[in-house]
């Protein structure tokens, strides 16, 4: 049962909704929706609605703010999002507050899973938080990654978006954008631009739609990394990183980026001109034309079997969740670069 569904049928004055990083997205639609459900019964929403961060409150501000009758209402909405920031005596306003909620203010409370301290005596959040919301009347909702399976929240985000992802191309887009849902999501609604005239994602559709940004951006990441400039491979790769892109997708294009490249520089050291080079590794003709000479007339220059052990490691890395995606992809690219 979601939030909304169990709000509707009868009133819980306080929710603390929170979740892995992963299903950061998760959380933020759930307190959507119950900002969405109080706006259409606090009257005047410039009277009584909040939306702050936690980093922006004090504690006397949220407790007054929530204490406040509603004006011209039946209902007031605070929402106080990213509270695993929040500091110790917002928290502790929190807690008193929970356990004897007004009942004409619904609370919303958000943010990732509160980090762990390795202070044995300091004050377990998480635990006394979410006691003092269920001794109030209020519901605790925790959403962890384990518990969505990402080719069918994909396929569920495309049927939002008035299409249809077929589960060949659910798996595929997993395959190169990796399991966080956020970066899914973004991904399915790029789709749904490219495929406006159909009804249908098709896996052509995912890896045609892939392939025009491996094309447009990532081969200049590739190129550097190839060609060993490591301060320029980490601008283009923050820059890639910061727009949004998904480290999984990343990986999956410069390692496809790179075994073509490795390919078209094989067969033109074996004397193959760069038409045929470009013909048989499917290296684009100006991408050939940009490779490094060094890489091709140097045996040295390159070594292949490490470039492919570094990526498969990478690869393993992630999916093993060892370190965070970003991190195995950032290392990654430095490894290739030689810089570790």
């Amino acid at each position: 049962m979601s939030p909304v569904e169990r709000l509707s049928r009868s009133f819980v004055p306080v929710w603390w909704l929170s979740g892995d990083p992963g299903a950061r997205v998760l959380v933020d639609r759930a307190v959507q929706d119950l900002v969405a459900w109080g706006k259409e019964r606090c009257g005047i929403p410039g009277f009584n609605l909040s939306v702050t961060d936690a980093d922006d409150l004090d504690p006397g501000q949220v407790v007054a703010l929530a204490g406040t009758v509603p004006m011209m209402s039946d209902l007031r909405v605070v929402v106080v999002r990213k509270l695993d920031a929040a500091k110790d005596d917002l928290l502790q306003a929190l807690v008193r507050y929970a356990e004897a909620p007004s009942p004409t203010t619904l609370l919303v409370l958000s943010g990732e899973k509160f980090p762990t301290n390795r202070n044995k005596d300091a004050t377990d959040w998480a635990v006394e938080l979410s006691r003092a919301v269920r001794r109030g009347g209020g519901e605790v909702v925790y959403y962890g990654t384990r518990d969505v399976i990402p080719a069918d929240h994909a396929r569920a985000h495309a049927e939002s978006l008035g299409k249809q992802l077929s589960p060949s191309a659910a798996r595929a887009l997993v395959a190169i954008c990796g399991p966080e849902l956020a970066p899914l999501e973004r991904e399915v609604e790029k789709l749904a631009e490219y495929c406006a005239d159909q009804d249908e994602i098709d896996e052509a559709s995912v890896a045609a739609c892939a392939s025009i940004l491996a094309e447009a951006e990532v081969w200049d990441l590739t190129g550097a990394i190839a060609a060993r400039r490591p301060d320029q491979a980490v601008v283009l790769m923050q820059r890639l990183l910061e727009d949004g892109e998904a480290p999984h997708k990343l990986i999956a294009m410069v390692s496809w980026q790179v075994r073509q490249m490795l390919s078209a520089i094989a067969l033109m050291r074996a004397g193959a001109s760069a038409d045929t080079a470009s013909r048989t590794s499917g290296l684009k003709r100006h991408l050939v034309d940009r490779l490094d000479r060094a890489m091709i007339e140097e045996p040295g220059a390159l070594d292949a079997a490490g470039v492919i052990e570094r990526i498969a490691a990478a690869n393993h890395a992630m999916n093993s969740r060892r370190v965070g995606d970003r991190a195995a992809f950032e290392q990654l690219v430095l490894a290739l670069c030689g810089r570790s």
